[in-house]
């Protein structure tokens, strides 16, 4: 569609440079030129539903970051919870009675951040529990 446009800007142009331009024939050329508005006009649509794509991201952004807020809340407390359970828990037993699960427990609940990763990991798929 593209090289016909070019072609027959290029023919209009010999023609009218030749003061050719006024059979019939010629005309008919002229108006397919108009394809080259169409075209345009066609763009012109396409441009505007991607400005408005980006526009509706940008407006959904302050959703999605209350939205990642509100997860990493909920998923502190949770580490909280977690780690006070797992502190209690081996705070309760001797550190050389701890069997592999007991240190697995303290190397994945030992503290806030340990917890908070673990949550993380697991809500991602990036860890297996079984």
């Amino acid at each position: 569609f593209d090289f016909i446009l070019v072609v027959v800007s290029v023919f209009d142009t010999i023609l009218s440079s030749m003061r050719a331009s006024t059979f019939v024939a010629f005309r008919v050329i002229r108006v397919l030129r108009l394809f080259r508005v169409i075209k345009l006009v066609k763009f012109a649509n396409y441009v505007q539903e991607v400005r408005k794509i980006f526009l509706l991201l940008a407006a959904s952004s302050k959703t999605l970051m209350w939205s990642l807020l509100s997860v990493t809340f909920v998923m502190y407390i949770f580490a909280v919870f977690l780690t006070d359970s797992s502190s209690s828990y081996l705070f309760a037993i001797d550190n050389k009675d701890w069997d592999d699960f007991d240190r697995q427990l303290h190397l994945d609940f030992g503290d806030i951040g340990k917890s908070l990763y673990s949550l993380y990991t697991a809500i991602t798929a990036g860890r297996n529990w079984s």
